[in-house]
C-alpha cells in the first residue's frame, strides 16, 4: 500500500543521505511524499538535501524552512510516535536555514531549542555558541562553550571557542588560561 511504499522510498532515501547523495536522496523522498505528505524524515531529508545543493536560491529557502517546521512538529507531536533525537536535529538544519535566509538572530530559537532536547551535543552546544557570539551575547557563549567543553573535555576546539568568548568579554587573564589548556589538550592529543 500508499504507507508501506513511502516508508520503502523514506529509508532508500536515508541511504542515499548518509552516502553521500542528496540529490538521489531528495528524489526518493519526493516520491515518499507523494505517498505520505507528512513523513517527518523524507520532510528532513527533502530539505536539508536542497539545503547543501542550487535548489535553496529557487526560493530564499522558504520550502525548506516549512518542511523543517512541519518535520518538528510531527517529531515533537506527542500523539505520534515522535523522536525527540530526529526533532534536534531537524531544529537544527532549521537554525542553519534561518540564519542562511534571514541571519544569526533568527537562528538563535531553533538552535536552542535542538540544544535543549540533546543537550550532550558537542554540534549543538558550538552552534549555540557561536550564534550568541555573533549576537554579542559572549556570557552565554562563553556558557555554551563550556558545557561542551565540560561534556567533550578531550574536544580542544571546545575549550578554545571558551576562550574566545572570556576573551571577549575582556578577561585576558582567563583566556589566556583557557588557551592554555587548549594548548596541552592539543599536544596531547597529537600524541
Amino acid at each position: 500500500g500508499g504507507a508501506t511504499s513511502a516508508a520503502l522510498h523514506a529509508n532508500i532515501a536515508t541511504i542515499l543521505y548518509q552516502a553521500g547523495d542528496p540529490a538521489g536522496a531528495a528524489l526518493y523522498c519526493e516520491e515518499s511524499l507523494k505517498r505520505q505528505p507528512d513523513h517527518p524524515r523524507c520532510l528532513y531529508i527533502h530539505a536539508v538535501s536542497a539545503l547543501s545543493s542550487g535548489r535553496w536560491a529557487e526560493d530564499g529557502g522558504k520550502q525548506a524552512i516549512a518542511s523543517l517546521s512541519t518535520a518538528i512538529k510531527l517529531h515533537t507531536d506527542k500523539g505520534k510516535e515522535g523522536s525527540p533525537e530526529e526533532a534536534a536535529t531537524a531544529y537544527f538544519a532549521l537554525g542553519s536555514a534561518l540564519m542562511r535566509a534571514k541571519g544569526a538572530s533568527e537562528g538563535r530559537a531553533a538552535f536552542e531549542a535542538a540544544l535543549k532536547l540533546a543537550p550532550h551535543s558537542l554540534q549543538f552546544a558550538l552552534k549555540a555558541g557561536e550564534i550568541y557570539s555573533r549576537l554579542g551575547m559572549h556570557v552565554k557563549a562563553e556558557s555554551a562553550f563550556r558545557a561542551a567543553a565540560l561534556a567533550h573535555p578531550q574536544n580542544a576546539e571546545a575549550v578554545i571557542q571558551t576562550g574566545n568568548a572570556l576573551r571577549r568579554q575582556g578577561n585576558q587573564d582567563a583566556a589566556m588560561a583557557t588557551y592554555k589548556a587548549a594548548l596541552a589538550l592539543s599536544v596531547s592529543n597529537d600524541d
